[in-house]
């Protein structure tokens, strides 16, 4: 009887083995940390209680070190082992004259920095502009002096969700200031990073802009390398997750095209919208991480836009702390706007990110094939000719790029200039900074 009960004592053993095992790489291929929040909790506990004691016995051991120390030189100056404070002075200073010196230990105070605002020069009629970094676009189009507002296109439906809701997590609480204050964004040669990271574009703001983002980028080799043989500039959003990103990104750039990470965030539905996403279900912490990590993978983008993120986007208490790090960072933040709830541009625009959202969807209807395509682009059109300016997302699909590659050369001479999405940005902020100007 003992021995049939230590054989399914093992056997229970090795299923629970099992077990564990199976939860962590469940975990892991879902994007989440391998142990559970209790086992975490566990480990942080064991190593904070083992890094106390190091430090008592370090201290202790100081302490002994101090005492013998002490206690040698006591005897070097002829002092009893146990001096009182009265005799050790009276040894160490002299008689006659005693003198006390003061060491007036000087911190210079943290001066505030101000950085100076970008300068963006404009081709064409209108006259040079400053550019406001702190100014972000009023609204999701900028109308052309004397057009009439055109109404948006319905954003596509959003996928079936079959996800259970999940709490929203505070977001991260700012580090009080230690120091001399911290910039606001890295900037380079004076300039914030999506400008520095910007394709040259000479930009006429008497013609209608459009810009092109190419989505999904990085993981499918030969669509990748078609979509940046396409005549530019585009703005090629790649995944963070691709491998070689280096040399593919390199090939984008000398190719004349901009690059934009294309970050997988929390759709509605119950699909995956890949590793590293960032999920409302995270600390803002958690998913400052992830965002930083994929950005730290692709040093030469203007900014970031959502891949899926239905749900995420719709959450401005999971989405503050995303933007503030694009924010710190110097970038912009385009919103794909997968669903119409969407909270980005609203969020970006209160804490001063360059932001824009997305006009039309290319190629969201699959099926529908090249005509679909090529309609998409006639409504790119209408949009930009009555706002000034129209942003497109589409993805490597063949019937995409195809109909790209035959309406991109006659665009220029049906009165429509092709720009980078910086520019969008850039030329959006330039007229809300002329018409504030006009309004003092």
């Amino acid at each position: 009887m003992t021995r049939e009960t230590d054989q399914m004592q093992v056997l229970l053993e090795r299923s629970a083995r099992r077990q564990r095992v199976a939860l962590r790489r469940g975990r892991r291929a879902a994007g989440l940390h391998p142990d559970p929040l209790d086992r975490r909790i566990g480990k942080a506990s064991r190593r904070v209680l083992r890094s106390q004691a190091l430090r008592l016995g370090a201290v202790w051991s100081l302490a002994l070190a101090l005492g013998v120390a002490g206690g040698l030189w006591l005897e070097q100056n002829g002092l009893p082992a146990f001096a009182t404070a009265s005799q050790v002075a009276q040894r160490s200073l002299p008689v006659a004259d005693p003198q006390t010196v003061d060491l007036d230990l000087e911190l210079p105070a943290p001066s505030p920095v101000v950085a100076a605002p970008p300068r963006a020069t404009l081709a064409g009629p209108a006259p040079a502009a400053e550019v406001a970094r702190s100014l972000s676009p009023e609204g999701e189009r900028t109308l052309a002096p004397g057009a009439s507002p055109a109404p948006a296109p319905a954003a596509p439906p959003p996928a079936v969700e079959t996800a259970a809701a999940v709490a929203p997590v505070a977001p991260l609480q700012a580090a009080p200031l230690q120091a001399a204050p911290l910039q606001a964004a890295p900037v380079a040669a004076g300039r914030p990073t999506w400008l520095a990271n910007a394709v040259p574009a000479a930009v006429d703001l008497e013609r209608p802009m459009i810009a092109v983002v190419i989505d999904d980028l990085g993981l499918r080799r030969q669509a990748t390398r078609a979509a940046i043989a396409l005549p530019g500039p585009l703005s090629l959003a790649f995944l963070a997750y691709a491998e070689d990103l280096d040399d593919q990104t390199e090939s984008a750039r000398a190719a004349g095209h901009e690059l934009l990470l294309h970050q997988p965030m929390e759709p509605e539905g119950a699909q995956d919208p890949g590793p590293g996403a960032l999920l409302t279900s995270l600390s803002g912490r958690e998913n400052v991480a992830r965002l930083t990590a994929a950005l730290d993978r692709l040093p030469q983008v203007v900014g970031i836009n959502n891949h899926m993120g239905s749900r995420f986007t719709a959450s401005p208490v999971a989405l503050e702390p995303v933007l503030r790090t694009l924010q710190r960072r110097g970038l912009l933040f385009l919103d794909s706007r997968t669903t119409g709830e969407s909270v980005g541009l609203a969020t970006a625009r209160r804490l001063g990110v360059p932001s824009v959202g997305r006009d039309v969807f290319l190629d969201h209807r699959v099926s529908a094939g090249r005509p679909y395509v090529e309609r998409q682009l006639a409504e790119v059109e209408a949009i930009a000719r009555v706002s000034g300016a129209a942003v497109a997302i589409g993805h490597p699909h063949a019937a995409t790029l195809e109909a790209l590659r035959d309406w991109i050369p006659a665009l220029q001479a049906r009165g429509f200039q092709l720009v980078p999405i910086s520019a969008v940005v850039q030329a959006r902020q330039s007229r809300q900074l002329a018409e504030a100007n006009r309004g003092r």
